[in-house]
């Protein structure tokens, strides 16, 4: 049950914080450092946030998905330092999961054997990146290789995730709506209109000269 408090609690506080962003010009910088606080922490999914400030600022998310690939990167870099820094006897014993999960075993195999390749596939992937990281840290020293894959594997997919939230809603919607009676098409509004503005948009109504034409039949 506090568990359940707690999380609510950052949800909330995630919330607010990323309205009073998208009141201003500060989403993507905002952004950025949620999704550099979420990779050095792992506390909790940077994909969250995307989704959470596109959905306020629909026409921002490409720059929402840049500036979030972009402290991904930085914060990746910067375990990826502070494992070598630190060394195995600290990996160790701050990670039981390299000797128990088959999954991190697996992903330092790979990040062994492939470097910054495996780093890159890890980033577009749902797989952790710790296990890669620590890897990358402790036995390769490939800090440009690090920033370079997570950039790059960051951008593809938090760009896919924001696009998604972005488009797939209103597609899916308006494909909805056609399979409507045509009597109930102007009852059922449309959300986030044309897709361009930060807020879901509403039907121009008509002039009242047109209403008059429509209302009053014309005299012969």
């Amino acid at each position: 049950m506090t568990a359940v408090r707690q999380e609510s609690g950052f949800n909330r506080w995630l919330r607010g914080l990323l309205e009073r962003a998208a009141r201003s010009h500060r989403l993507g910088l905002v952004s950025g450092l949620l999704a550099a606080l979420g990779t050095a922490t792992a506390s909790f999914p940077v994909t969250a946030v995307i989704v959470a400030a596109t959905l306020l600022a629909p026409r921002r998310w490409r720059w929402v998905a840049l500036a979030a690939a972009l402290g991904s990167s930085v914060a990746a870099t910067g375990l990826v330092a502070a494992f070598h820094y630190l060394g195995w006897t600290w990996v160790l014993g701050h990670f039981p999961q390299i000797a128990s999960n088959p999954t991190w075993a697996e992903v330092m195999t790979w990040a062994d054997r492939y470097g910054a390749v495996a780093l890159f596939l890890v980033a577009v992937s749902p797989l952790p990146q710790t296990p890669a990281l620590i890897v990358l840290g402790v036995v390769r020293h490939d800090y440009l290789g690090v920033f370079a894959a997570m950039l790059a594997g960051k951008a593809i997919k938090y760009g896919v995730v924001g696009w998604a939230t972005h488009w797939l809603p209103t597609r899916l919607e308006n494909r909805w709506r056609r399979w409507l009676p045509r009597a109930w098409r102007d009852v059922v509004p449309v959300a986030n209109g044309n897709g361009n503005g930060d807020s879901p948009s509403t039907a121009r109504p008509a002039p009242a000269d047109d209403l008059r034409q429509k209302a009053v039949p014309r005299q012969r």
